[in-house]
């Protein structure tokens, strides 16, 4: 009887660990899938750092209730993640190192691979080279040994950076071709697209445009796939950069306007300031120095917060790193205890051990069939609660997708309205270029003079007009005008200025007098009373009887001519532009011609372009090509222009003006 009464103990007693195995081995499961999907979910809000933060966090105490390690390490990464690009290194360094160790408790040569790699980022933004090439080799040496192509492409981006800061440039464009090939075979999206930008970023310093424009136009399209609405912002700021580079500064404007957008709808701080920053110096070099100023206080102010949340990361990591190292000191003295107590609990553990033992298996004795029961309903009531919790998660994911599809909607939306207003736009400069165009005085030809010009409005419309006529019998005026910025108002803005010297309507001006007129001008139109406008002017004189020339500039390319067909001289005058001083007093100058001449007058149109090897054309270049090109039958003006568009890579950016005043014997 006894016998059987043990058999049947032992039966019951294996049948219960077996039960209860099954039982905690379900739980198991659906908590370690919980972790997954935490972890993974942490990747949609990378740029999202206090999010990203908080759900690596609950990640983690998951992981560490049911001692799930792949998961634990892996929120460890992603809080290492975070707290990097929040600039607190000390903690990423700290999730890293617990990472890598539980890894290599694991043997994850994989997970020790990644930990190096993230280590050897932390020590990088702590400008230590010599730790920071320490790890990554670590990295490189186990990614190679088990072809782990993944992290490998992780570890060339790194080098291509690291050489990058050294200036390497060589070594660093070799670096990034090869993480990006290795990316496109794995077909790694997201890593491909940080790839393209390192390159676009390497290129773009060593002003190798075209390249940087290419790939930065690779990795928007991949990040609009992706929905990766901070690498989309980013691209527009890079572009931006580089056609402010390319002193395309209305384009610049466009691409710095669309990243200030997005980055203030998704609250990204850094690519605001960029934004501000980018603006504030291309309306400066726009000369609309009222949106230069507004877009300079909103950089200052925003640099302002954040150089101080930067400040306060520095003591952040600076308390940490002190906290850190005199609870290492109080670890190594715990430890020296631990050591002495261990010895001499020794026996003790034993003894211990063996009545717990006895005990566990007294109590499942007594108690396994009664909690059976019992503690299968109780998992069935967790699963259900873990279900309910995953389904509002899922919920929680969908809804934040459906903000996300919401606010690409209106961005689509936003950028076809766009494209509406510049359409208006354009059509109403193509309005305002044929209005000008058509005012522009007929060429002249009579015994002594020849006038002949060309006027190429550029596709944004600039502010150049100019004009000739006879003031008296003897006195022939000839003038050409730049007013500052583009558009409609420029335009309009030169023809008043225009009438005004055409139709003689300046009250009490002689306009045989260059200085009285420009003095006149000055009083006329200051640029505080005309939305800030201002221009630049070249107005001459010249008498047929004396054979002389009065003249006078205001803040105008000198004037260029040409005697005797082999000599020829710039005709400057050092006054201030019109509309800036109101108490300035101009002077003019006088010239005895020759009986035959040719003069130039031209805006800086004609020849401020950027030419293919990045240099600007001068005047003196100007006088060179001129002189060179007099005899031409009267086409050197179209020789000109034809000149201009072959020695750059684009589209003229100002009004191409230029007039031409022949006087013959």
């Amino acid at each position: 009887m006894f016998n059987k009464f043990i058999i049947t103990f032992i039966i019951l007693f294996f049948l219960n660990i077996i039960i209860s195995k099954n039982i905690f081995s379900d739980y198991y499961e659906i908590n370690r899938a919980e972790v997954d999907s935490l972890n993974k979910l942490t990747y949609k809000f990378y740029y999202i750092v206090d999010s990203t933060i908080k759900i690596a966090e609950i990640a983690l105490n998951k992981a560490s209730k049911i001692n799930y390690l792949e998961g634990k390490a892996e929120a460890m990464i992603n809080l290492g993640l975070s707290y990097n690009v929040k600039g607190i290194f000390i903690k990423a360094e700290d999730y890293f190192r617990q990472a890598l160790d539980l890894y290599t408790s694991l043997k994850d040569n994989k997970g020790i691979a990644r930990a190096y790699q993230c280590l050897a980022v932390v020590y990088r933004n702590f400008n230590d080279s010599e730790r920071c090439f320490d790890f990554l080799n670590k990295s490189l040496d186990i990614n190679k040994k088990f072809n782990f192509e993944l992290g490998l492409s992780s570890n060339y981006n790194l080098l291509g950076n690291l050489y990058q800061s050294e200036n390497k440039i060589d070594s660093a464009i070799y670096y990034y071709h090869n993480s990006k090939s290795l990316r496109q075979i794995l077909k790694d999206s997201s890593g491909l697209a940080n790839s393209l930008v390192s390159l676009g970023n390497i290129y773009f310093q060593i002003k190798r445009l075209d390249s940087a424009v290419y790939f930065f136009k690779e990795s928007d399209q991949i990040f609009k796939l992706l929905h990766n609405n901070y690498g989309k912002t980013n691209i527009s700021i890079l572009r931006g950069k580089i056609e402010f580079e390319k002193n395309n500064f209305p384009d610049a404007i466009n691409l710095f306007k669309e990243s200030l957008h997005n980055a203030q709808i998704f609250n990204f701080t850094r690519l605001i300031l960029d934004s501000y920053e980018g603006l504030y110096k291309s309306y400066q070099q726009s000369k609309n120095f009222q949106a230069a100023f507004k877009y300079h206080i909103l950089y200052s102010n925003l640099k302002d917060s954040v150089l101080n949340s930067e400040v306060n990361n520095k003591i952040t990591n600076n308390l940490i790193k002190y906290e850190t190292e005199s609870k290492q000191k109080e670890i190594e003295l715990l430890r020296k205890d631990n050591l002495i107590q261990e010895s001499n609990l020794d026996r003790q553990r034993i003894i211990l051990y063996s009545l717990i033992g006895f005990s566990i298996l007294l109590f499942f004795l007594i108690l396994g069939l009664i909690l059976r029961y019992r503690y299968r309903t109780k998992v069935d009531r967790i699963i259900r609660n873990q279900n309910i919790k995953i389904s509002k998660q899922l919920k929680i994911s969908e809804e934040l997708n459906q903000t996300i599809n919401e606010q690409n909607k209106k961005l689509t939306e936003l950028n076809e309205t766009k494209d509406i207003y510049l359409k208006a736009i354009h059509n109403e400069l193509m309005s305002a270029a044929r209005y000008v165009s058509s005012i522009l005085p007929k060429k002249y030809e009579d015994s002594r003079i020849k006038i002949d010009w060309r006027f190429i409005p550029s596709i944004e419309l600039g502010g150049d007009i100019f004009g000739y006529h006879w003031i008296d019998d003897s006195n022939f005026a000839f003038y050409l005008l730049d007013v500052s910025g583009h558009g409609v108002k420029s335009a309009l803005h030169s023809v008043s200025v225009y009438n005004s010297l055409r139709f003689e309507n300046l009250p009490g001006i002689d306009y045989r007098n260059p200085s009285e007129v420009l003095n006149a001008l000055n009083h006329q139109y200051q640029m505080t009373e005309f939305n800030e406008l201002y221009f630049t002017i070249w107005y001459g004189v010249f008498n047929i009887s004396e054979n002389t020339l009065k003249y006078a500039a205001a803040g105008h390319p000198p004037a260029i001519v040409l005697l005797n067909g082999t000599s020829s001289k710039k005709l400057f005058a050092s006054n201030f532009f019109i509309g800036g001083l109101p108490e300035f007093e101009f002077k003019y100058e006088d010239f005895k011609l020759n009986d035959q001449f040719k003069l130039y007058i031209y805006s800086d149109g004609a020849y401020e372009i950027q030419k293919k090897d990045g240099n600007l054309m001068t005047y003196e270049e100007l006088e060179t090509f001129l002189v060179n090109n007099q005899n031409q039958d009267d086409t050197e003006l179209d020789l000109l222009y034809n000149h201009l568009t072959l020695i750059t890579d684009s589209n003229l950016p100002d009004d191409f003006s230029i007039l031409k005043i022949s006087v013959k014997s």
